[in-house]
């Protein structure tokens, strides 16, 4: 007996992961193919990572200098080096005058954890995304760590940070451990989502936002 598939107009606003839920089918059946990072941007990026590791405080001018001065025939201007800077996430460190127009305020929340006693497990968990550069590209790390217990109870690696990703993590990590109580993140474009709100919400799960200090930043190699 053949089962029928309920069908999804392409042109709907439904998430890939929505429209799997609905077809019957295992997300991670679908793979993105992202397009291919050209060798140059590649080279470029772990030079780029290299250098902030020793000087945080560069910023997208004076990386801009430094790989032009480098003896590898690069020339490179500044809007190049900026989108890298935007797809490592990396920011100087260092005093700067608030340039950044905020997103939709709907999506954001406040920062829950400054009075909060975390003494037992799944109480909070806290999310994150990392660069990882590797011998040939790049890659994503999603790690979710239990505040209390400082245990991974989830961990995914990506060459893409869409949303989606983010929530398949999660969710394999609430049907293994149970539901956090607060779950914290930054205020990234991934955590200021429709679907990653609505989701949380829909769990009854308290969303916690704030900035990640980028020194605390780690890298793996």
């Amino acid at each position: 007996m053949q089962l029928k598939r309920k069908w999804v107009n392409p042109k709907s606003k439904l998430s890939i992961r929505r429209q799997c839920q609905l077809l019957g089918l295992n997300r991670s059946s679908l793979s993105y193919k992202a397009k291919p990072v050209t060798k140059k941007n590649d080279h470029i990026m772990r030079l780029i990572d290299q250098q902030y590791m020793r000087t945080p405080f560069y910023g997208i001018d004076r990386m801009t200098d430094y790989i032009n001065e480098l003896p590898y025939g690069y020339r490179v201007n500044v809007k190049r080096i900026r989108r890298l800077y935007k797809v490592m996430d990396l920011h100087a460190m260092g005093p700067k005058p608030r340039t950044t127009i905020p997103g939709l305020k709907q999506y954001k929340h406040p920062y829950l954890l400054k009075d909060i006693d975390v003494s037992e497990p799944n109480q909070v968990w806290a999310i994150d995304i990392t660069y990882i550069p590797m011998f040939r590209g790049h890659m994503y790390l999603f790690a979710i760590i239990d505040l209390h217990t400082r245990f991974i109870v989830g961990w995914s690696i990506s060459n893409t940070m869409t949303t989606d990703w983010c929530l398949d993590c999660i969710e394999a990590g609430i049907k293994k451990y149970g539901k956090p109580d607060v779950i914290n993140s930054d205020q990234g474009a991934q955590f200021t989502s429709k679907a990653y709100t609505d989701y949380l919400k829909d769990k009854k799960i308290q969303i916690s936002m704030g900035w990640k200090r980028k020194s605390d930043r780690q890298y793996i190699y």
